[in-house]
This record gives structure tokens, C-alpha cells and sequence, in this order.
């Protein structure tokens, strides 16, 4: 179930089984919420709290996601983002494992045509990975050219 305010300071709250991206792609039975956007540079932030959801994992006792994001528009054709997740899997094999990961993204449009994003992730205390896309529409035409780096780090 969503609810999307039209006024205040909370524009959307989120609850039930929802895929999210915190830098990877997560599902979770849970709730999030966003606030509405402020300011010149359209500063917002999210909380998100839940029970992650594995497809081939019957048992979720004591498992448990949460985390936060940042998000604004700092300047013309500009998205950044930096959320901050913490993962609580138990495990019957290798008991409990706690992880945090931080990502940063940057979504710049170039022109009319082109689209840069930049991506990178902290796992606990080492840096994950590195990524850069590039799209650009040619004019007149349905092409599309992508240039892609992509580096896991650890």
C-alpha cells in the first residue's frame, strides 16, 4: 500500500512486501517513508524499516533491514543520492552477519540528449564497487549509444 500526501512535510509512506533500491536491488516486507522535497536544491530524506524478504529462504527469524537516504537537485539536470542500509542475517550455518552499506549516486543530464550516472558503494569498511554509465540518444533517430565502466572493487 503507498499514500501519497499532497501537503506537509511527509509526501509518501510506503507499508507490505516492496523492492527497493539502496544501491542494490533489495525486497523487504516493511515500511518506508519520504519526506517532501525543500528548498532551492529540493533536499529530501527517506527511512526505511522491514524484515528482508530472500526468495529461496523459508526462515526470516531474526533477520531485519533498515536504513536511510538523502536525495536532492543541487543544481539544473542534477540527482544525488546517498542512503545508508543495515543488513541483519541470521544464518544457521554462519550465525548472524551484520553489514552496512553506504552508496553514492550522481544522475547528471548533459544536453537534451545524454545522460551520465555515477555509482559508488562502501560495504562495512571497504569500498565495494565503481560504476559510470553513460546514455546519449542520437538526435532524430530511436539509437542509443551507452558507454559502461564497472568495477568491483571487493
Amino acid at each position: 500500500a503507498n499514500y501519497h500526501f499532497c501537503n506537509g512535510c511527509v509526501s509518501d509512506i510506503r507499508f507490505g512486501r516492496m523492492w527497493e533500491d539502496v544501491g542494490e536491488y533489495v525486497t523487504f516486507d516493511g515500511v518506508r517513508v519520504e519526506s517532501s522535497r525543500f528548498g532551492s536544491s529540493k533536499i529530501g530524506f527517506a527511512a526505511l524499516m522491514g524484515i528482508p524478504y530472500y526468495f529461496y529462504e523459508t526462515d526470516r527469524s531474526g533477520n531485519f533491514i533498515t536504513g536511510g537516504q538523502v536525495f536532492a537537485n543541487p543544481w539544473r539536470g542534477a540527482e544525488m543520492g546517498l542512503d545508508w542500509t543495515y543488513f541483519k542475517n541470521a544464518d544457521t550455518v554462519y550465525g548472524y552477519r551484520d553489514n552496512h552499506l553506504f552508496n553514492l549516486t550522481w544522475n547528471q543530464r548533459i544536453g537534451q540528449t545524454t545522460m551520465a550516472r555515477l555509482q559508488y558503494q562502501h560495504l562495512d569498511e571497504e569500498a565495494r564497487l565503481v560504476r559510470a554509465i553513460v546514455d546519449s540518444t542520437l538526435p532524430n533517430s530511436d539509437v542509443v549509444l551507452r558507454g559502461y565502466f564497472y568495477s568491483l572493487l571487493n
